[in-house]
């Protein structure tokens, strides 16, 4: 297995999550700030996109160019747009617990993850299911028995959808209908309990990078488990990875201290890696 060490790009953050590679940039949500970013990647500086009200957290694009984001206390997929950002859809009857992360396909419909169950407040683990939200705004459930439903990735020209159960330490994959629906469940990597996969993202050669949320490590599996690579940060805990920069060969990695940092801490990074 091959082993990389990542550079710190940027700091003072509180809890970067969800970020997504586009048009040269690294978007990103702080859920804990509520506020969407960009970093450019050449200086290394940060752009606030938008100051929300609540807590944002997965991201996408419909083919038009707008952005789309899930509000996770209020459980909605909103849309920013030059008004300022706008509810495409209420969640609150299809999701157990905070919506989460979140896949676009190309038609604009979103695939969405949610906790499953109260987390925030200690209840104890519970299954959930996946909602698709399609380019009309209607809501469904797609796929169920999923526990805690976390990163999300589309693959093989939009017919693979891969989402990481972070409570079951594995990826599971569906065959992708037309309509969005998701059919023909399968494990494609069952980790030990080092790794509880948190957000994720998929290479070319159709290998997940996968954070970990358990250490200071991304690691790289094929379909079937096998991990042929790891990406190491200098300290604290991987939540979520992007592949994006120059042929998507650079693996931005989010990272914090903890889950739930103190109230003024500011512990949170982002870090690079060139990568195969």
């Amino acid at each position: 297995m091959k082993t990389i060490k990542a550079e710190q790009v940027t700091d003072n953050l509180v809890f970067p999550e969800g970020p997504r590679w586009r048009d040269g940039s690294l978007y990103f949500s702080d859920f804990i700030d509520q506020r969407i970013s960009k970093l450019d990647p050449a200086t290394c500086e940060l752009e606030t996109v938008v100051q929300l009200s609540d807590a944002p957290s997965g991201l996408g694009w419909r083919p038009d160019g707008t952005l789309l984001f899930v509000s996770m206390a209020r459980q909605q997929l909103c849309a920013l747009t030059e008004k300022g950002p706008e509810v495409v859809a209420e969640l609150g009857d299809f999701a157990g617990g905070r919506t989460n992360d979140m896949a676009v396909d190309a038609k604009g419909g979103a695939y969405i993850g949610n906790f499953g169950f109260d987390m925030m407040r200690g209840a104890p683990a519970r299954t959930t299911s996946l909602i698709y939200v399609s380019p009309e705004g209607k809501v469904r459930h797609v796929a169920d028995e999923l526990m805690f439903p976390n990163g999300i990735v589309l693959t093989d020209e939009g017919r693979t959808l891969i989402v990481a159960e972070t409570y079951a330490n594995r990826l599971s994959a569906y065959e992708v209908a037309s309509d969005g629906s998701l059919s023909d469940r399968r494990t494609f990597a069952q980790f030990g309990q080092d790794v509880a996969p948190d957000g994720i993202s998929v290479n070319s050669e159709g290998a997940v990078w996968v954070a970990t949320a358990r250490d200071n490590r991304c690691v790289c599996v094929k379909d079937g488990g096998e991990i042929i690579a790891e990406v190491l940060i200098g300290e604290g805990q991987t939540y979520a990875c992007m592949l994006g920069g120059e042929n998507e060969s650079d693996l931005y990695i989010c990272g914090s201290s903890g889950f739930r940092p103190a109230p003024g801490e500011r512990e949170g990074r982002i870090w690079r890696a060139r990568v195969a």
